[in-house]
């Protein structure tokens, strides 16, 4: 038995497996925090603990990583293009400096989408994560094609 104080002051005892109890001088129903939840929260009758608060998404965060990379996917396609029309030709020394040029795109993302990671465990960044995720879908649909024809194994 362990007491749980009310929202009116009382203060009532209450088996340790009790979740749901009703405060015999208000007639309220209270919740009895569970030892291993930070923090409890009533919504009609499911029970929400501690992270419910972190899943809201901001829309600044979203955009600002959705349209910051779709701008890089176009700063890497015009790179791609103009090192494409920099080293025309099918030698072996054109072809592996384009594939340099691409593994450097591939990398550039690879940091974009572990940065928005670290940001999005921030509270006030929560959302960028997302956003980039799907600025780099859409931007995929795009620059996938593009490179194969930029370093010339695909011919249009």
């Amino acid at each position: 038995m362990r007491e749980i104080p009310c929202t009116c002051g009382a203060t009532f005892a209450v088996e340790d497996h009790a979740v749901e109890v009703r405060c015999p001088q208000c007639e309220r129903r209270e919740l009895d925090v569970p030892a291993n939840a930070a923090s409890v929260t009533e919504e009609g009758n499911v029970l929400s603990y501690g992270r419910a608060a972190e899943s809201q998404v901001r829309a600044g965060p979203f955009m600002l990583g959705f349209f910051g990379t779709l701008g890089y996917t176009v700063v890497a396609f015009v790179g791609l293009f103009l090192l494409g029309v920099a080293s025309p030709g099918s030698d072996s020394g054109s072809v592996a400096l384009r594939i340099v040029g691409l593994l450097f795109v591939i990398a550039i993302y690879t940091v974009i989408g572990w940065k928005a990671r670290q940001l999005s465990k921030l509270p006030a960044w929560s959302g960028i994560g997302r956003g980039v995720i799907v600025g780099m879908c859409l931007s995929m649909i795009a620059m996938i094609p593009c490179a194969g024809v930029i370093i010339g194994g695909i011919n249009i």
